[in-house]
């Protein structure tokens, strides 16, 4: 590496100026531009970021002075504001040279930094050229360029070996430097994956150090490490500052810090956690770091906002196997059911405890959340058939609209997470499903009903529509049949408005036609029903459920075709069935199934039928009781929580109950 500056014409007039100007108006002082600049142009690049280091008084002062003499704006002063980790008054002003080129320059006087045992905000002194090196946090960024003589100097001895060698180190003993300022820690770990390079061994030994972890809590705003790590992200090599933080454990401290007084307190797994998986070779953390390196091929530096989204997605989109709740030991192997969920839990903690902006933290906790949607597509026995994954993938893509999420960013997940599973290549099997899986995606989301300007799914009739067509005032119905509207659309993305509207009339029309007063007569008196109501709760609060089965039965023998029997026979079925699960009666829940098919609108009955279906095995498919959910969710969401409420542990559907209670289906 040259050891000498090769200035550009601009900037040797710039110079050749400030010289002039400075020797006359403040003879003996030197000027010496300071740090990012000298190291940029030692390594061939353009840097306009020119700071100036003045060793015998203010900058403020040397700047006035200057503009004085030139005949210009005075300069602006930023005063030293330690609340917003500003440690030192600085002067700024423009300087144009005979060209029309303006200069943005920064004066500062040489300082040292005297730490303080409560902050990272230091005491500041005076200095001379030397002490302001070394009080710098890394020895790359502390060589200066004296434009008096055009000499580098290297006051450390360090700074241009270690820019050559891309050693990153401190000037002065790490341990100290990192306790003084822990931040650096974080520009450590920057510098380093900005040059690819490596840490000085003794450096490391400081990072790793304990101590330090408590010294960043104590000292350091989450605000101010939330910039350090969007600088890392939006870097040329984010995988080795992953790495670092890793290594160092700051990562793991972060997440320790981040679920105090969560469910995951202390039940999270270390990061190199043997999956023990047939699927999996590599460790939860070797296999991460090789999903953070797929993902990059997919989103490049041209976008840094939307690539540091997908890195902290590739990060944490299994972060939830650490998690020791959803182990489930299976002999031989291991299996993580539901960390998805927990993934997109631990994200959200974490990068709210950070102090990301909201749209990062939505984006990646639902992403992570998402993340094994076309696995699961992919694995689905009933979804070999094209037109079936087609119309997955249309409710798929409508779905994540729904919910903000690009389809796309679920897919390159999934491909990234699909290509890390081993050290060895990837087959080209695993790479042909994906790239057809992929090409199946863009042409559904190209021939979508998604708005090209806006984004948005528009259903193809609207609720006042709906309520015109069948004659149905504002209410709970209005979303139940918007919904079904979606799903013909899914179903068949040309349908038009008259095939829908016939659609829904024929599915609709034959509920609506009954009157209300006839559903809510009883051929059962009223003073009767409750009695009889009332016994069977009284066998079920003594634990009778001998009792309360047989007075069900005869209940429903009674009154079979009475609609309002039908309900309290549902409810009083389920909470028997809650009360001893033997007790199930093949003949009751077959009429209430039956009447619940006919009446799929009816809460009353088929909230109490949906709790037995998640209760008992009964054969009926998954997404046939999801779609029940769903339809429940919209139409009484108070009514399913209650429900969902009373279910033990030992439910026989326990994922869908825990989606339905996180609010969310995965019918897709």
């Amino acid at each position: 590496m040259d050891r000498n500056i090769t200035l550009t014409s601009d900037e040797q007039e710039l110079f050749n100026l400030l010289n002039k100007v400075v020797s006359k108006v403040a003879p003996g002082t030197t000027l010496r531009v300071a740090g990012g600049w000298v190291r940029d142009k030692l390594l061939g690049k353009m840097s306009d970021d020119i700071d100036f280091m003045i060793d015998n008084m203010s900058g403020e002062k040397i700047a006035r002075l200057i503009a004085q003499e030139l005949g210009i704006a005075g300069p602006h002063v930023v005063k030293a504001n330690p609340d917003a980790s500003k440690h030192l008054e600085t002067a700024g002003m423009k300087v144009t040279i005979s060209n029309g080129t303006e200069f943005d320059l920064d004066f500062a006087i040489a300082r040292q930094e005297i730490a303080r045992e409560d902050s990272r905000i230091p005491d500041i002194l005076p200095a001379t050229p030397k002490e302001d090196a070394f009080r710098r946090d890394l020895t790359i960024n502390s060589l200066f360029y004296n434009i008096s003589n055009g000499n580098i100097e290297d006051f450390t001895g360090l700074g241009f070996k270690d820019l050559e060698n891309k050693t990153i180190r401190t000037p002065e003993a790490p341990f100290k430097t990192f306790k003084d300022d822990p931040l650096r820690i974080f520009r450590t770990i920057r510098f380093v994956a900005r040059y690819n390079g490596e840490v000085d061994p003794q450096t490391l030994i400081a990072m790793k150090d304990p101590r330090l972890q408590a010294e960043i809590q104590r000292k350091l705003s989450k605000e101010r490490i939330e910039v350090e790590l969007s600088k890392i992200l939006k870097g040329p090599n984010p995988v080795l500052a992953l790495r670092l933080l890793k290594d160092t454990g700051i990562l793991g401290s972060i997440m320790e810090e981040a679920t105090k007084g969560t469910e995951f307190e202390g039940q999270l797994a270390p990061f190199d956690m043997d999956q023990n998986s047939p699927h999996h070779e590599l460790s939860v953390w070797d296999h991460t770091i090789k999903v953070v390196e797929n993902i990059l091929d997919f989103y490049p530096e041209s976008d840094p906002e939307k690539r540091s989204i997908m890195i902290l997605t590739a990060l944490m989109h299994d972060m939830g196997k650490l998690y020791y709740k959803i182990h489930e030991d299976k002999g031989d192997k291991t299996s993580y059911s539901g960390h998805e969920d927990a993934s997109g839990k631990l994200a959200k903690l974490i990068l709210e405890y950070l102090k990301f902006n909201n749209h990062k933290v939505e984006q990646v906790s639902k992403l992570a959340h998402y993340h094994m949607r076309i696995h699961q597509m992919d694995r689905d026995k009933n979804l070999t058939d094209d037109n079936k994954r087609f119309r997955w993938m249309r409710k798929f893509i409508r779905k994540m609209l729904e919910d903000n999420v690009d389809a796309m960013d679920i897919m390159h997940c999934s491909m990234a997470d699909s290509y890390s599973k081993s050290t060895g290549p990837v087959s080209d099997d695993i790479v042909e499903k994906y790239n057809i899986i992929k090409s199946q995606l863009q042409q559904t989301l190209e021939e979508s009903n998604v708005d090209k300007n806006t984004g948005k799914f528009t259903p193809i009739l609207n609720g006042r529509e709906i309520m015109t067509i069948l004659n149905i005032p504002p209410g709970r119905m209005i979303g139940t049949v918007s919904e079904r509207v979606k799903e013909l659309m899914d179903e068949n993305p040309n349908i038009s408005k008259d095939e829908a509207a016939n659609a829904i009339k024929e599915e609709f029309l034959p509920q609506l036609t009954v009157p209300e007063r006839i559903r809510q007569a009883s051929s059962c008196p009223k003073h009767l029903l409750f009695q009889k109501v009332d016994a069977i709760l009284e066998a079920i609060d003594d634990d009778n459920s001998d009792k309360a089965l047989t007075l069900i039965i005869d209940l429903k023998e009674e009154n079979e075709d009475d609609d309002s029997v039908c309900e309290k026979v549902a409810d009083c079925m389920f909470k028997t069935i809650l009360l001893d699960k033997s007790k199930k009666n093949l003949d009751i829940l077959t009429y209430i199934f039956n009447r619940a098919e006919k009446n799929f609108f009816n809460v009353d009955l088929c909230v109490p039928v949906l709790g037995i279906l998640l209760l008992l095995n009964t054969g009926t498919k998954n997404d046939v009781i999801e779609l029940i959910g769903e339809r429940m969710g919209n139409m009484a969401p108070d009514d399913l929580n209650a429900m969902l409420d009373q279910l033990p542990e030992d439910a026989h559907h326990t994922k869908i109950i825990k989606r339905l209670r996180d609010g969310k289906s995965r019918r897709e």
